[in-house]
């Protein structure tokens, strides 16, 4: 977990170290973009196990032109599923987010790239269910529940034409790692 975190510090640490200075980012002031992704959900149970998909959608817009870049603000939605087997029984987590996101679109200077870093936070609602036979035990256990989610997130975006951008993200968020399309509204 540690590995993890650090790695994710220090990809954000060189977006903005980094010294490149340009104007080729497509995010700027204004512009609203849509975007979608799938990956491996992020594990927010220690004794889960197996790899399951995460998928979002999200709508992002820039406000604000601030040093080398631009910060958008917006929205993100989505689902993850995560499984673990045990001797005995299964165990079944569908999680669903609604969150705010933020993120800085810093300029470089390679032309159609966007790198940035971003957050998202607001609740988790999850659906638990297991296969366990709780006829000995009583009912099952009510793990139901609507969590507190703050996620971060560092990506690169590669801008294919006007309107359509393909992007990959990693951090700790709906997924570890996500693959998807954006499409600029305006």
């Amino acid at each position: 977990m540690m590995k993890k975190r650090t790695r994710i510090l220090l990809f954000i640490a060189l977006m903005f170290v980094v010294p490149f200075y340009g104007k080729a980012q497509e995010v700027k002031k204004g512009n609203m973009n849509l975007g979608i992704a799938i990956g491996p959900a992020t594990n927010f149970y220690d004794y889960s196990s197996g790899m399951r998909p995460g998928v979002y959608g999200y709508f992002e817009q820039g406000f604000w032109e601030v040093g080398p870049g631009t910060i958008a603000l917006g929205a993100e939605a989505g689902f993850s599923f995560l499984h673990h087997d045990g001797d005995d029984f299964n165990y079944n987590w569908t999680n669903f987010f609604l969150l705010a996101r933020g993120a800085y679109h810093y300029y470089i200077k390679v032309a159609h790239l966007d790198v940035y870093a971003g957050f998202t936070t607001g609740p988790r609602f999850t659906a638990f269910s297991d296969n366990y036979d709780h006829s000995n035990h009583g009912d099952s256990p009510d793990y139901d529940a609507v969590n507190f989610h703050f996620g971060g997130f560092t990506g690169a975006a590669y801008q294919f034409n006007n309107k359509l951008t393909g992007f990959i993200e990693c951090g700790h968020d709906i997924t570890t790692v996500s693959a998807g399309l954006r499409f600029k509204l305006y």
